[in-house]
């Protein structure tokens, strides 16, 4: 994370201020947390998505599974229910 971020230092200035490097480690925590990762219209206003790895039985990342859509769809409880 802080490779990519020492490398991209510009990201709040082209996609403004939720992509600041704090608002993006607070999101990667976050992520962790939940176990998927939660897009909340951040490029696209209104435009959702869900993303989470997929792992073999003995623990290796395989495939990535993600959702997208309108954001009425991913509110309350639905959310954690698709996550």
């Amino acid at each position: 994370v802080d490779a990519y971020l020492d490398r991209h230092d510009d990201l709040s200035d082209r996609w403004g201020a939720a992509h600041a490097p704090t608002r993006i480690r607070s999101r990667i925590a976050d992520t962790k947390a939940r176990g998927y990762a939660v897009n909340p219209g951040l490029i696209v206003e209104g435009s959702w998505g869900i993303g989470a790895a997929v792992f073999t039985s003995t623990g290796e990342p395989q495939w990535a599974l993600s959702l997208t859509g309108v954001e009425f769809r991913f509110g309350g409880e639905r959310l954690a229910e698709l996550g």
